[in-house]
C-alpha cells in the first residue's frame, strides 16, 4: 500500500488542490468525478477471526494523472508541484452482516478535462483502500487493507493479516495505522495463526 492510497483512504473524497504558480492561483480548481462511469467493480471487505467486534469501516479509491504535461509547471523557486497529481474518491462501504461490507468503485471514476489550460488531463486508476475499526472511536487502531488497480481489474481476492495485539487500540498511540501484510510469513514463527486475524478484499466486475 503506498502513500497515495493512505491519503485517499484517510481523506476519502477530498478533492482540494493547493498551491500557486506562474502568477496564477489554482486553489479553486477541483478535479471532478466522471458523471457517466462505465467500469464498475464491486468490492467486498470481510473480517475473519478478529478478537472482538469490528463495526466500523470506510474506504476510498485513488486515481493518478496519467499525462503530467497537462499540469501547470513546477514552482520556479522550489521545484515543487503546484497542484496535486492524484485525487481520492470515497468508497461507501455498506454493511452486509457481521464483519462484512460491500462497495462500488469505478476504474473510470474521474472526469477527463482541461483543468489547467487546453490539454485534457487523463487518469489512471490506482486502487482502493479501507480502514476498519472496532467501533470507530478516534483512538482505536485503523486496520487498513488495500487492493491495487491490477488486482481489482483481474477480480482477485487479497487476504491481509493483522496481529490481534493491535486490537482494539495500541495503548501508547492513538489512531494507529496498521497496514498489515499479505505475506503471512512476515510475522515469523513466534506468532501462530491463533495470534492473527484477516481482512479479505474481493473484487467482482459488474455489468454496466
Amino acid at each position: 500500500m503506498n502513500l497515495k492510497m493512505i491519503a485517499a483512504t484517510a481523506a476519502l473524497a477530498a478533492m482540494a488542490l493547493g498551491g500557486c504558480g506562474q502568477g496564477k492561483d489554482y486553489r479553486k480548481v477541483r478535479y471532478e468525478h466522471n458523471p457517466d462511469p462505465k467500469e464498475r467493480y464491486e468490492i467486498t471487505v470481510t473480517v475473519q477471526g478478529a478478537p472482538g467486534p469490528m463495526d466500523f469501516a470506510e474506504g476510498g479509491a485513488w486515481y493518478d494523472i496519467a499525462n503530467r504535461t497537462c499540469l501547470p509547471r513546477k514552482d520556479p523557486y522550489t521545484g515543487a508541484d503546484v497542484v496535486a497529481d492524484s485525487a481520492g474518491r470515497e468508497m461507501v462501504l455498506q454493511p452486509g452482516g457481521s464483519g462484512t461490507w460491500t462497495a462500488t468503485v469505478y476504474a473510470d471514476g474521474m472526469r477527463e478535462a482541461p483543468y489547467f489550460g487546453t490539454e485534457v488531463c487523463t487518469w489512471t486508476f490506482g486502487g482502493v483502500g479501507s480502514q476498519v475499526k472496532a467501533t470507530g472511536a478516534h483512538e482505536e487502531t485503523r486496520f487498513m487493507p488495500s487492493m491495487n488497480a491490477e488486482q481489482i481489474l483481474r477480480e482477485e481476492t487479497v487476504v491481509t493479516y493483522f496481529n490481534k495485539l493491535m486490537y482494539p487500540r495500541v495503548p501508547s498511540i492513538e489512531n494507529y495505522p496498521d497496514l498489515g501484510t499479505t505475506n503471512r510469513s512476515r510475522f515469523g514463527p513466534p506468532l501462530t495463526d491463533a495470534d492473527l486475524f484477516t481482512i479479505t478484499m474481493r473484487s467482482r466486475k459488474v455489468a454496466p
